[in-house]
């Protein structure tokens, strides 16, 4: 390879990084054209989506190896809680695999969401 292909090749990429960072400020600094909260005249809709399938323990294990893939009941009574608190969120959408919990577990997650219910905000689930 010659030395002039490679002060070319060199050339070409300092200028492709230097049009990606020139693309990207302007994109972060350009005014975004939709209003915050508004679609079309109606207020935005804006729903938290839980997938809730396999086993869900009271808490993690002391030890493990990896990160577990499911979330404990006390991580998703408090994802319920905040989504109860926040003003900004319309409601909670539930995607039921198949938990893996008993009846007691299951009655603290129906009061959970009864209670987002009762906030006002809209709880719908589904298989």
């Amino acid at each position: 390879m010659n030395i002039s292909y490679r002060i070319r090749f060199l050339c070409a990429g300092i200028s492709v990084v230097l049009l990606f960072l020139a693309v990207s400020a302007f994109g972060a600094a350009a005014p975004s054209a939709r209003t915050p909260g508004r679609v079309r005249g109606r207020t935005e809709r804006r729903y938290v989506f839980m997938k809730l399938s396999g086993p869900m323990p009271e808490r993690l294990p002391v030890l493990y190896l990896f990160e577990p893939k499911y979330k404990t009941l006390r991580q998703v009574l408090d994802v319920l809680d905040k989504v109860r608190k926040d003003e900004s969120v319309t409601g909670v959408m539930i995607y039921l695999g198949s938990p893996q919990i008993g009846w007691a577990r299951a009655q603290e997650l129906r009061t959970a969401l009864n209670a987002c219910k009762l906030s006002g905000k809209s709880v719908i689930c589904f298989m």
